[in-house]
C-alpha cells in the first residue's frame, strides 16, 4: 500500500492485493510505487518502508530515477 500523508492522517492512494503468502518482491514494489511518483512529480516525497521492504535496492533505483536525494 502507498499513502500520503497530511499532517497526523494517512489516506492510502494505491495499493496491490498479492495473490501469494508472504510480502512482496522488489519488481511488485516497483511497479506500485511507479504511478504514484508519475502522480505526485511535483511534491516532494519520502519513502518508508517496513522490514520487508527492498529499501536498498529500491531506494537507489528510486533516486536515479526520480532524482531524490
Amino acid at each position: 500500500m502507498v499513502s500520503v500523508r497530511k499532517g497526523k492522517r494517512s489516506l492510502p492512494v494505491s495499493w496491490r492485493i498479492l495473490k501469494k503468502k508472504g510480502g512482496s518482491n522488489l519488481k511488485e514494489q516497483k511497479e506500485l510505487l511507479t504511478p504514484v511518483f508519475a502522480l505526485l512529480k511535483k511534491y516532494h516525497i519520502i519513502v518508508i518502508g517496513d522490514g520487508k521492504f527492498h529499501s536498498a535496492k529500491l531506494g537507489e533505483g528510486l533516486k536515479k530515477k526520480y532524482h531524490l536525494f
